[in-house]
């Protein structure tokens, strides 16, 4: 296309104007251009690393195994029915040894999901495949046992004045369970005193540290699957043990040179309904060495 040009003024402003013009869709190209770079995610997409948790997700307990749980459903009667889909064979395998045997009396199994804990007889054990996919449901019926210890709510003394109230009793527990840690016990007449009595926990089971280490040394590549199993584990072992009825926040991590920080605040039952227990609020890192 072609213009007729009066003067060469003429063409100066016809050029000019044109070159802006190519200037400005120039300019607006290249700005939408780089937009759109900025909103494409970073291919390939990478997910944070999970540095600690309050909740132990899916993760469920039974039998001292710890599977993902597809639904986790606690009926009206008490009866919980699991459901857990699996292609590990080693986990198909565990699963299949929980049915029971008509020949044989019940053995109790352990059992934790979320906050709960609690000893289980297995009712039945029901395997379907579909399109490659397996899906066992378990049924559990609760084993009724008494958490109450008759000692949880003695004041102890030793023979140097020192006293221990039932809560610092409680406090000591939990302190030994999450980070193996016995320094509150100031002195061996002490701790021959306060130890037995930190020892009568429900059911007579002793209070013992729980293996973090062993569980880290095994699952350290998999830290959001190491820190979920572990708060399970810990849940299973304040519940059962007596120390807390309600656990109301169990926080582990960050990991940091083999430390593992550990925040928990629960209530430990009272044989008293019309008395307020105090909340046992503890706070460390646990060591994950050998």
């Amino acid at each position: 296309m072609t213009h007729d040009y009066e003067k060469p003024s003429d063409f100066r402003e016809r050029f000019r104007q044109g070159l802006s013009l190519w200037l400005e869709n120039t300019k607006a190209n290249s700005l939408s251009t780089v937009e759109k770079k900025s909103s494409t995610p970073n291919s390939p997409s990478t997910k944070a690393t999970v540095q600690s948790v309050k909740t132990s997700g899916n993760w469920i307990l039974l039998n001292n195994n710890y599977y993902l749980a597809k639904l986790v459903e606690t009926k009206s009667d008490g009866t919980i029915s699991v459901q857990i889909t699996t292609n590990d064979l080693e986990e198909q395998a565990n699963l299949k040894d929980l049915k029971p045997d008509q020949f044989s009396h019940y053995s109790p199994i352990s059992y934790a999901y979320q906050e709960e804990a609690l000893l289980t007889e297995v009712k039945d054990v029901i395997l379907t495949s579909t399109g490659g996919k397996n899906l066992f449901v378990i049924t559990l019926l609760p084993i009724q046992q008494s958490q109450e210890n008759i000692f949880q709510d003695i004041r102890v003394g030793s023979n140097n004045g020192n006293y221990y109230s039932p809560d610092e009793i409680a406090e000591m527990r939990v302190i030994i369970l999450l980070f193996n840690d016995d320094s509150l016990l100031s002195n061996k007449e002490d701790y021959l005193r306060v130890d037995s009595l930190i020892n009568c926990s429900a059911g007579g089971k002793r209070i013992e540290p729980i293996n973090f280490p062993e569980l880290w040394k095994n699952l350290k590549m998999q830290k959001d699957k190491f820190l979920r199993i572990a708060r399970l584990a810990a849940v299973y072992e304040l519940k059962m043990s007596g120390i807390v009825e309600h656990i109301l926040e169990l926080k582990l991590g960050p990991i940091k040179n083999h430390l593992m920080t550990v925040e928990f605040r629960g209530t430990r039952m009272s044989r008293y309904k019309n008395k307020e227990t105090k909340v046992i609020e503890v706070k460390g890192n646990c060591s994950l060495r050998d």
